[in-house]
């Protein structure tokens, strides 16, 4: 029986020696120490600016070898002829990314610019993980927008009007999207909350979407107006509850007006106002107070 015993821890004892040597552990060659293994940061990039914005785009660019200085080649792959791209990403001794910018100084408006670069195959990592970063493609737009002139504004929270008071525009490419220069200042805050309340920093433009189901969308916005010292009121997107935001037609389905219902909320007290103080923007050409108050009108 002792015998028998023995044999068994034997075979376990064999058996286990085997797995260990089947699954041994055997660490990968290392990065050779003279490849930089050169990588992009991001792998695509999208820019829409306005056509008022810097004409420049940075891209950053890494290595994993950061011994000595280096001007690591770009290859150029596709291009878009108003794309001025540098022949090198230059990094100093010791530095592990660097920056390069990509101008387009005469780049038309409302056109795309694409462009597709890659990391030379003799600079790329040859057994570190960044596979697929050794290439990037972008696409940057200068947007066009269309100036559609001045229109009415009306709003419920300052309770003022101000008839043909601001611009609105569409965008040329896509025309669901619209932006309107809204009248904030030190004019719309003392109405809205008494004198001394414009504390500046108020958005200078609302862009805007108009969905296929009538609806409107638009990111969250300041007013530039003081509640309370610290306390500067924002208008937040609802888009639930009972905030209304949607675009008022004719008869038939043209748009006469947008009303935005936001939030007016105050981000640093974690309170607000809430709904039901509407802004109304109209189109060109449209009397709004005529248009939303016929019976007042007359």
């Amino acid at each position: 029986m002792k015998k028998y015993i023995y044999l068994s821890l034997a075979a376990v004892a064999m058996l286990f020696a085997a797995c260990s040597e089947e699954n041994e552990y055997v660490p990968g060659e290392p990065e050779p120490a003279e490849n930089v293994g050169a990588y992009f940061i991001t792998t695509s990039t999208t820019v829409e600016l306005d056509p008022a914005d810097p004409t420049v785009v940075t891209l950053e660019v890494g290595r994993l070898n950061t011994s000595g200085a280096l001007q690591l080649p770009i290859e150029v792959v596709a291009t878009h002829e108003a794309l001025q791209i540098p022949a090198t990403a230059d990094f100093a001794n010791g530095e592990d990314s660097t920056t390069i910018e990509i101008n387009f100084p005469n780049a038309p408006v409302g056109e795309a610019l694409n462009f597709v670069l890659n990391i030379p195959e003799e600079y790329r990592p040859v057994y570190n993980q960044v596979e697929g970063l050794v290439s990037t493609k972008g696409k940057i737009t200068r947007v066009k927008w269309n100036n559609l002139g001045n229109v009415d504004w009306i709003d419920y929270f300052s309770g003022m009007y101000f008839p043909q008071g601001v611009k609105l525009e569409q965008r040329d490419d896509i025309p669901s999207n619209y932006r309107v220069y809204p009248p904030f200042g030190d004019e719309w805050s003392t109405n809205a909350m008494g004198p001394d309340t414009y504390c500046g920093g108020a958005a200078e433009v609302i862009p805007f979407t108009v969905n296929r189901d009538g609806t409107i969308t638009y990111e969250n916005f300041p007013t530039g107006t003081l509640y309370d010292v610290g306390a500067d009121v924002w208008c937040y997107y609802y888009g639930y509850a009972d905030g209304v935001d949607e675009v008022l037609t004719d008869d038939d389905g043209n748009i006469k007006a947008f009303c935005i219902d936001p939030f007016w909320y105050i981000p640093s007290m974690g309170a607000g106002f809430g709904s039901g103080y509407p802004i109304y923007i109209g189109t060109p050409g449209l009397d709004l107070w005529n248009y939303l108050f016929p019976e007042e009108a007359q």
